[in-house]
């Protein structure tokens, strides 16, 4: 697994926790919806990039990964009724993570042999 299929399946996650909040009533609050969608074409801008296949770029792809899983944690949790105060830290760090990768990403090229 490198880091092009960890951003995937972040933003797999990511993209499904999206439009199942836009049709739910779970939550009212637009802000986060609109980060969350910010994040995830973020992630659509960078999932090709080469230097997610080497092992720098697979490094640094991790902890979208991981923050795509608490937020889908938090997402079950909030759907169960347990409130939406982590939904909301856990969507705020998902949106972090993905800028700092985009970030990261910015400058690097790879040449490829």
């Amino acid at each position: 697994m490198n880091g092009k299929d960890l951003v995937a399946g972040a933003l797999e996650i990511a993209d499904k926790i999206l439009s199942e909040a836009k049709d739910s009533d779970v939550l009212d609050d637009d802000r986060l919806i609109e980060e969350l969608a910010k994040a995830c074409q973020g992630l659509e801008n960078i999932k090709n990039r080469a230097t997610l296949r080497t092992k720098n770029g697979t490094n640094q792809a991790f902890p979208i990964k991981e923050a795509a899983e608490n937020l889908e944690e938090a997402w079950e949790d909030a759907r169960n009724g347990n409130g939406t105060r982590e939904l909301a830290a856990m969507a705020a760090q998902f949106s972090d993570t993905a800028d700092a990768l985009a970030m990261g990403l910015r400058n690097r090229t790879v040449i490829m042999t």
